[in-house]
């Protein structure tokens, strides 16, 4: 590998899943200092142990729930704690929750903000002094599944104009 993110302090959410387990490993070849964390004890420190055996530097805060505020600030203080400073935020984890616009209730709807915009912002907003100071990145994933509900909607209202 390249090397390029050598002593640059990135945090990678939702660790524990297989996407972030992947990006915590191809970050850590890259020389990043790696900060995860996640909601499964047991997955979380999975992906620190297979960071660690490959060589890579990495430390995790778990359980962490991105959804509430308080946990967000609590990784970044568990970040510049640890390696004192914050190159690279890699928004990865949420939580998606399907079902008809027409039948989706509005606690589904509080949930499915909560748990794929919310906690975007509320760890991009902690993180972000930290950032400017580093003159950072921020990095947002997002599934296949937008582009996919999208292509489902216009399905959806190409079959409501023809009745």
């Amino acid at each position: 590998m390249s090397n390029r993110l050598s002593g640059k302090v990135c945090i990678i959410t939702g660790t524990g899943g297989s996407m972030g387990r992947e990006a915590a490993l191809t970050f850590a070849r890259e020389g990043g200092l790696v900060v995860g964390c996640g909601l499964h004890v047991d997955d979380a420190e999975a992906t620190v142990e297979a960071v660690r055996a490959a060589g890579g530097t990495m430390v995790s805060l778990q359980p962490c729930d991105l959804s509430k505020p308080a946990d967000c600030q609590a990784l970044v203080d568990f970040a510049v704690r640890t390696f004192a400073r914050i190159d690279v935020l890699f928004n990865n984890a949420a939580m998606a929750y399907f079902n008809w616009l027409e039948d989706i209730s509005d606690e589904e709807w509080d949930r499915n903000r909560r748990d794929e915009v919310d906690l975007v912002f509320y760890l991009t907003r902690a993180a972000w002094p930290y950032l400017k100071a580093s003159r950072g990145v921020v990095v947002n994933t997002a599934s296949l599944t937008a582009l996919m509900s999208f292509k489902n909607l216009v399905a959806r209202f190409n079959q409501i104009e023809r009745i």
